[in-house]
């Protein structure tokens, strides 16, 4: 048997369970239950930023960044939403603007390793190497188990 999906008249915080377990598998299924979340709820910085990862799934950057700028103005302390809205704006090729989420992610947690390595990314294709080759230090010294993190810091050596 199916489980059924969360209806408008059950609680914001099951449909928007619903909606996030569906992001994975099924995006646009995934972005109808946060639209009814926001639509019911639209300063829900959760749903929006949910909703902002769906739509960078269907190749949408402008209305991923917009969503996420949408959360980030309801929670301005919302570090995963600033570390992907950084994300998303470095794939978009706006450097500036993603050194600044990376850095305010990382005011606001900085002990996320992964949040020193994109700052690091960012800083690399800024040709700012000593900037990055520190931001990838403290990424590997957080967490030297990640593989992806030591390769950047031997890249950014050589």
């Amino acid at each position: 048997m199916t489980p059924r999906s969360p209806s408008a008249a059950e609680p914001i915080e099951q449909r928007l369970a619903h909606g996030m377990s569906l992001l994975q598998s099924d995006a646009d299924r995934a972005a109808l239950v946060l639209e009814g979340i926001v639509a019911a709820c639209p300063e829900h910085a959760v749903a929006l930023h949910m909703l902002g990862l769906c739509r960078l799934q269907c190749g949408s950057l402008a209305a991923a960044i917009t969503l996420l700028q949408q959360a980030l103005e309801v929670y301005p302390g919302y570090v995963d939403a600033c570390n992907n809205l950084g994300n998303i704006l470095l794939q978009s090729d706006d450097l500036p603007g993603a050194e600044r989420c990376f850095r305010r992610a990382l005011q606001l947690s900085p002990f996320f390793p992964a949040t020193h390595n994109n700052l690091g990314v960012c800083l690399q294709r800024l040709e700012r190497h000593a900037e990055a080759r520190a931001a990838f230090q403290v990424a590997v010294a957080l967490d030297p188990s990640d593989a992806q993190f030591r390769q950047n810091l031997r890249a950014a050596r050589g």
